[in-house]
């Protein structure tokens, strides 16, 4: 009976959390940060994919066929999966993979990893031909399904806050 009452307990405090956590770079956190630690940014996705190659390749591709530049943005892929980067903060510090919508929208190729994002499914290598406001995005979409049939637009909320 006493292990039954602290289960319950448990499961009262335990799974409010996980279902109202939110993923921040890969790792669910306990409860949603202030609004102004999200930024609303829509990307122009041509590819997910499992594998880091496929996605080099297309990216690859994508910049010649669309004229514009690929950037890898100092990220390479990580041994166990996903990306990683060696670059050095201004503080000082690595802070590994960070992915796109930060600081740095616009029209160019990039890899990203899925599961550094709230909505997008875990595990897969992305590539997206432009970040920004969706109004933006949405009158090069065209051009982009011209190459990119099944190119398509979504939003996500971007976390901004410090990564100390």
């Amino acid at each position: 009976m006493k292990t039954s009452i602290i289960i319950l307990i448990s499961l009262f405090f335990i799974f409010p959390q996980i279902v109202l956590g939110q993923k921040t770079n890969g790792v669910i956190i306990d409860s949603l940060p202030p609004d102004e630690m999200y930024v609303s940014r829509a990307f122009t996705v041509i590819l997910s994919t499992k594998k880091y190659d496929s996605a080099l390749k297309v990216a690859k591709e994508a910049s010649k066929k669309l004229r514009l530049e690929y950037k890898t943005r100092g990220n390479y892929p990580f041994e166990q999966g996903g990306l990683t980067s060696d670059d050095v903060c201004g503080c000082g510090l690595k802070h590994g993979y960070i992915e796109r919508g930060r600081n740095d929208d616009g029209q160019y190729i990039s890899i990203e990893y899925s599961s550094n994002y709230v909505s997008f499914a875990d595990g897969y290598y992305i590539v997206i031909v432009s970040s920004g406001d969706r109004k933006d995005l949405v009158q090069q979409l065209p051009k982009v399904k011209d190459h990119y049939h099944d190119a398509y637009i979504k939003n996500e909320m971007v976390y901004f806050g410090c990564m100390h």
